[in-house]
């Protein structure tokens, strides 16, 4: 796996010499839409997509996290049209402790659990200080829930050119983008609860480039209480952690709108899966900077999910 400055070299110098030429955009539906039919044909084909109806998609990540690098397991469940889950593991590294965090859509619900052996404690930056109350409760939960349905729409609109069937989705052509690697068709996909996705489309090889849009600043922040395993913190490092998270979570409030961020997916080596070509690497970059990267090891088409797979625990 090339290294994270390595990654980010590459990936920035294409973004950095990307321009639209906006003046000879075609805005008309007709025109993106011919645009999206040649690169289905690219993947593989209207049919071949049309009959994958799940998908999971495995791999590992590295991640740039404040001052290191954490790497972990990943793992992607779509079963269309409305369900989908997003598995991550990471290795604590000195701690000798993984940590793992699974989100799940489930049609409107959706819901977050994660689980650190050894009493270890995780908080995002949407956790809460003090007892939310229940408007504050339904609030979070329901832009969490549109998070990660829109987090849903992107994978598919990527992977496959198609967001889920209940989520409508309107296309218009943005131009062109022209970089030292080549050129891409743009098109604006925009989409309920504000959806908003820029798709760049290879226009040598017709398939997906990059996707770009706007969304919640990427902030976490992990500590360990004290529970006798070997390089855990100590108790006052612990409570001065919990104290500056309660100060920061207080101020934001459960229920605050989160900061944005622009992030742009690249996908990267596109190999043969089934009768579809799917890209085997996912990198990251948030507002320009290359913060992760994801090598697809194995994906299944179809699998056969178990009833309570997107159930609650």
């Amino acid at each position: 796996m090339r290294t994270i400055k390595q990654l980010a070299l590459v990936a920035l110098l294409a973004l950095a010499g990307a321009t639209v030429d906006l003046s000879t955009a075609r805005t008309a539906a007709s025109s993106a839409e011919e645009i999206l039919k040649q690169a289905r044909q690219a993947i593989g084909g209207e049919e071949a997509l049309r009959s994958v109806q799940s998908l999971t998609a495995k791999g590992k990540y590295r991640r740039v996290l404040q001052d290191r690098d954490v790497s972990g397991e990943r793992e992607l469940y779509f079963q269309l049209p409305d369900k989908f889950q997003r598995s991550d593991s990471f290795d604590r590294g000195p701690m000798g402790m993984s940590v793992y965090m699974t989100r799940t859509l489930n049609g409107a619900e959706s819901w977050t659990e994660t689980s650190a052996p050894g009493g270890g404690v995780v908080i995002m930056r949407d956790g809460q200080a003090e007892k939310p109350t229940r408007e504050q409760l339904e609030q979070m939960q329901r832009r969490q829930a549109s998070q990660l349905r829109a987090e849903f729409a992107r994978y598919l609109l990527a992977l496959f050119l198609n967001p889920p069937s209940d989520f409508n989705v309107t296309y218009t052509y943005a131009g062109e983008a022209v970089a030292d690697d080549g050129r891409a068709d743009v098109i604006d996909a925009n989409g309920p609860e504000g959806f908003a996705a820029r798709l760049f489309l290879s226009k040598e090889t017709h398939l997906p480039l990059m996707l770009s849009y706007r969304g919640p600043m990427m902030r976490m922040m992990m500590m360990t209480r004290p529970g006798g395993g070997h390089g855990q913190p100590s108790a006052a490092a612990t409570a001065e952690a919990e104290k500056e998270a309660r100060e920061r979570l207080s101020k934001e409030g459960p229920a605050a709108k989160p900061e944005e961020a622009e992030y742009q997916l690249r996908f990267e080596d596109y190999r043969k899966v089934g009768a579809l070509v799917l890209p085997h690497r996912i990198t990251q970059a948030q507002d320009g900077e290359i913060n992760e990267e994801w090598e697809i090891k194995s994906y299944e088409l179809n699998p056969q999910f178990k009833a309570d797979k997107f159930q609650k625990k």
